[in-house]
């Protein structure tokens, strides 16, 4: 008797990003982006961090993150 198993289900939490996650987003841009496809990128770790640290901070703007295995996956 075989017994296959389907994919396993991943569950996501959706929040808007902290101050403490900065360094997190900066680390998770980098490693998505090649410089030479991505200005930020390009421009280089301080660059990205000031840009999300705004985003976190700012009344105007937001960073939108998805967790799984309590760990950031994802952002906008």
């Amino acid at each position: 008797m075989s017994h296959s198993s389907g994919p396993k289900e991943l569950t996501f939490e959706i929040r808007r990003a902290q101050s403490a996650e900065v360094e997190h987003l900066t680390e998770l841009h980098m490693e998505a982006f090649v410089p030479e496809d991505n200005i930020p990128a390009l421009l280089g770790p301080r660059y990205v961090r000031a840009t999300y640290r705004w985003f976190v901070t700012s009344k105007r703007a937001y960073t939108l993150i998805a967790i799984a295995r309590e760990k950031i996956v994802g952002l906008v």
